[in-house]
């Protein structure tokens, strides 16, 4: 992993922290908020994570599959939809 990636990754963990102290501080308006940045997050990773992907878990088409470094975004999109699902509760 090279230095820029690594920032780019410690960055990104950052903003996720601050995502999740922010839905807690302020659940309604914060949450959605949250949601949608998680969300661009994911989106945003998927197109950077190229030089540190690593394997690949589910072979989608003969060039496109689902890799190791794809999985952050799939956490983020998750946490994304539990946390607008529970901002729309309260």
């Amino acid at each position: 992993m090279t230095h820029a990636h690594a920032i780019g990754l410690a960055l990104l963990i950052l903003a996720v922290v601050l995502v999740a102290v922010l839905t807690q501080a302020l659940p309604r308006v914060a949450g959605r908020v949250s949601a949608l940045v998680l969300a661009v997050l994911g989106v945003v990773w998927l197109m950077a994570n190229g030089p540190i992907e690593g394997g690949t878990l589910v072979t989608l088409t003969s060039s496109h599959g689902i890799t190791d470094g794809d999985m952050l975004s799939v956490a983020a999109f998750v946490v994304a939809a539990y946390t607008l699902v529970r901002s729309l509760r309260r």
